[in-house]
């Protein structure tokens, strides 16, 4: 690689070991006599003595030869940083370490690591006078020698949390035409020869019984196809966008017919901000003093102050509901959620596969170890029930989703709603 790694915390490195064993189990087996064996490296570098280490590990490395090494020398170009070059030793003790525990002859890897592989079995030779042995594999890369998935989005990903089946797929099927032979070498079982013939048909551009008959040995029937049309991520407000009619929106004027005065979407994002970082308490002692604090502090802005509408406030931070909220036992606000949900809930098609839903709750609090989800509503509506039919599918989505992050049950899912003035349960 050309770039330094990223460092992790104890944490993250735990977690990821999880979710590698947990994404081997589907291939592998960790149960009975035969089981594979996996071991966290932590285990023996955490408590290792550096001086020791040197005078055990370090006299057999020689940083002539290590430079020589391609890993390095790309390194050197940008600048190779002390804790770089310590890698390769730190790998070859872990090729030393598991040698001498369980016997480990044969360490196998991406052939970009093939310097490192090596000198661990060249360290294990110099200390135990015995042989081991590195196999590595050809890493897929563009035409332009960039390892594939390094892309803007991020690397992809074997488990369908980090990229969906549908993402997996589209991945392959718009790869670049020169890739195309070297993945179908890869990645499929086709012999090479035919591969080949193929390929060379294509650049010749073959009649239309050749193009079938080709069609025909690698056909493959995506699955999922049906989904072409369907994001694999999804934001929560959109789950409603279906029900908002024209009506709706054409209650609020477009900002170039304001005359310069803030739109009703932006005095509701003001109405937003001021909830989300404005304390209760303070809020409903003295208003005003609270808008003030919030202003000086840059929280909110001097228009959007203005913007406000004091008595909507007032109105809620004096009711029964805002005393509860006051007085529970715990409070969360601007709560970022994602969960995933199946397709044919949200939309119509018959599938069940997952589709990432994400979004952002007001407010959640606990009262007798059960919840109560909050979401605040600008919207100038005439009545609840209008308000609930506008949010029904995205407060159900909330509801569902801080149940399952939270692991407790959500009594109540509320709008509150500063147009009407009034709590609105979504039942």
């Amino acid at each position: 690689r050309t770039d330094m790694r990223q460092m992790m915390t104890n944490e993250v490195i735990n977690n990821n070991c999880e979710r590698f064993k947990k994404q081997m189990s589907k291939f592998l087996s960790f149960e009975g006599d035969n089981g594979v064996v996996m071991v966290n490296n932590a285990d023996w570098l955490d408590n290792l003595n550096y001086i020791d280490f040197l005078r055990e590990v370090g006299v057999h490395f020689s940083v002539n030869r290590m430079l020589t090494a391609e890993c390095f020398k790309k390194r050197m170009e940008k600048g190779l940083s002390f804790l770089e070059f310590n890698y390769m030793l730190m790998q070859s003790y872990d090729f030393l370490h598991l040698f001498q525990n369980y016997g480990v002859a044969l360490q196998c890897g991406g052939d970009d690591q093939w310097s490192n592989i090596l000198a661990g079995a060249d360290l294990i030779r110099r200390k135990e006078q015995k042989p081991a042995f590195a196999m590595t594999f050809q890493l897929l890369t563009t035409s332009e020698g960039i390892k594939m998935g390094k892309t803007q989005k991020g690397a992809l990903w074997l488990d369908r949390e980090k990229t969906s089946p549908y993402e997996f797929y589209q991945y392959w099927r718009n790869i670049a035409d020169d890739d195309v032979e070297k993945v179908m070498k890869l990645l499929t079982f086709i012999d090479v020869d035919e591969i080949e013939e193929i390929i060379d048909t294509e650049k010749a551009k073959p009649n239309k019984s050749i193009v079938e008959a080709i069609d025909k040995k690698i056909q493959f029937n995506y699955e999922n196809s049906k989904l072409a049309s369907v994001s694999a991520k999804r934001t929560a407000s959109s789950l409603d966008d279906s029900v908002k009619n024209f009506d709706y929106f054409a209650s609020s004027k477009p900002a170039f017919m304001n005359d310069g005065e803030m739109t009703p979407g932006e005095k509701g994002t003001a109405m937003h901000a001021f909830m989300q970082f404005c304390d209760y308490a303070n809020a409903k002692n003295n208003l005003e003093n609270e808008i003030l604090r919030l202003t000086e502090n840059a929280f909110i802005t001097r228009e959007q102050a203005d913007s406000l509408n004091r008595e909507s406030l007032s109105e809620l931070f004096n009711s029964d509901f805002a005393d509860r909220m006051f007085n529970s036992d715990k409070i969360y606000r601007e709560l970022k959620i994602s969960s995933f949900v199946k397709a044919r809930d949200i939309e119509d098609i018959d599938s069940d596969e997952e589709i990432l839903i994400q979004g952002i709750s007001d407010c959640v609090f606990e009262e007798n170890g059960e919840l109560v989800l909050v979401d605040y509503k600008t919207d100038r509506v005439k009545s609840e029930k209008q308000l609930l039919s506008m949010y029904e599918n995205q407060i159900a989505f909330y509801k569902n989703a801080v149940a399952k992050a939270f692991g407790k049950n959500v009594k109540e899912a509320v709008l509150y709603s500063f147009k009407l003035g009034k709590v609105c349960h979504y039942k």
